[in-house]
């Protein structure tokens, strides 16, 4: 939601989703930014990228502010990090684990293919590898996905085209002709990831779409298969069940010393504890948000504890925190529980009317 990554719930009954929590923040001294494409990458960390919008006029390529956009990473433990920059239209992305290779569109640039590493999640060495107009093409790339052999599947948008690229040099191999012409994503599914799926819109921006240039098309017989969906993890623990007496354990897969087997990332429940939690609310007791930063290289005692409040303004309560992590409250409203993962458990004195903290 503009420049928030936020956690919904949705009951998918209706059109109305309740926000439960603000995730991260970026850009916020680009006011016109908003986030638009994002997905997991293979070890679960979101990756997802920002444009600069202005919307004081009629919707055209001149609403999109050059190069006002970043690529971001959003890791399991709530840190977000900025990997590039100067992005005009954030789009597409795919991984290719074999070759060790991320790709990534900027609808108003091309295609463009980095080197990843698996392990951090970081990406260097950035190359274009494909840009739509040097081929003929009128539109722009939009959505894509990537197939087992390493090619990639791209959406054009305006061109009514599905084209296939070779991953490695960006080669143009194929083209597959949709009906709308604003296709805006593509996906693999059905039983064996052999269907591509096709998203399309219709903006109808000059009026010459026709009123069913929205739909959902799929493409069979193409003789390939895409690889399966990654859901973005956070590793975290919670009360939950009718009477919140089943603790919810959500666990990563980082493998980092690959001691982890496959199935690793996963949501466990636990049950017979003889204990309840209290239910859930969107920020804390008092309706204020707290938040932990932690230095990108795990310098010992280099970060410190926040709280956010309903205003937006952010005080520091803590510091010398080397990995932030859980926190909770006691039920009069009275302690704060934090827990720094290299150094222990810390209780403080709460005061539930302005948020504050003491040493206990």
């Amino acid at each position: 939601m503009k420049r928030n990554i936020v956690e919904i719930e949705w009951n998918g009954e209706n059109d109305t989703a309740r926000i439960v929590r603000i995730v991260a923040q970026v850009d916020k001294d680009k006011p016109i930014n908003m986030f638009n494409d994002g997905k997991a990458d293979p070890r679960g960390r979101l990756f997802t990228g920002t444009l600069g919008f202005n919307d004081s006029g009629p919707m055209s390529l001149e609403s999109f502010v050059r190069e006002n956009g970043s690529i971001y990473r959003l890791d399991e433990d709530g840190q977000i990090h900025e990997l590039d920059d100067k992005i005009t239209l954030a789009n597409g992305l795919a991984w290719d684990i074999e070759r060790k290779y991320f790709y990534y569109v900027d609808s108003m640039d091309g295609i463009r293919r980095y080197d990843y590493d698996i392990e951090t999640g970081n990406i260097s060495n950035c190359q274009k590898i494909f840009v739509a107009a040097e081929h003929g093409f009128k539109g722009m790339c939009d959505g894509m996905t990537i197939d087992t052999d390493g090619n990639l599947w791209v959406a054009l948008f305006k061109s009514s085209k599905v084209i296939k690229l070779e991953g490695e040099t960006g080669k143009l191999l194929q083209k597959v002709t949709i009906p709308t012409n604003e296709v805006t994503s593509v996906a693999f599914g059905g039983p064996n990831l052999d269907i591509l799926y096709v998203t399309t819109g219709n903006t109808r921006c000059k009026k010459n779409e026709p009123a069913w240039g929205a739909a959902l098309y799929e493409v069979t017989g193409l003789g390939v298969r895409g690889h399966p969906s990654t859901k973005a993890l956070f590793t975290s623990v919670a009360f939950g069940g009718p009477n919140l007496d089943i603790l919810y354990v959500t666990t990563a897969n980082t493998r980092c010393k690959k001691t982890e087997v496959v199935w690793g990332a996963a949501l466990y429940e636990v049950t017979g504890l003889g204990v309840r939690g209290h239910p859930s609310t969107k920020c804390n007791s008092s309706g204020n948000r707290d938040s932990e930063t932690l230095d990108d290289m795990i310098l010992s005692e280099k970060g410190s504890l926040y709280r956010i409040d309903s205003d937006g303004h952010v005080h520091k309560l803590d510091e010398k925190i080397t990995i932030p992590n859980g926190l909770a409250w006691d039920a009069e409203g009275k302690t704060l529980c934090h827990v720094d993962s290299m150094d222990c458990i810390r209780r403080y004195d709460y005061d539930i009317e302005t948020g504050n903290i003491c040493k206990y």
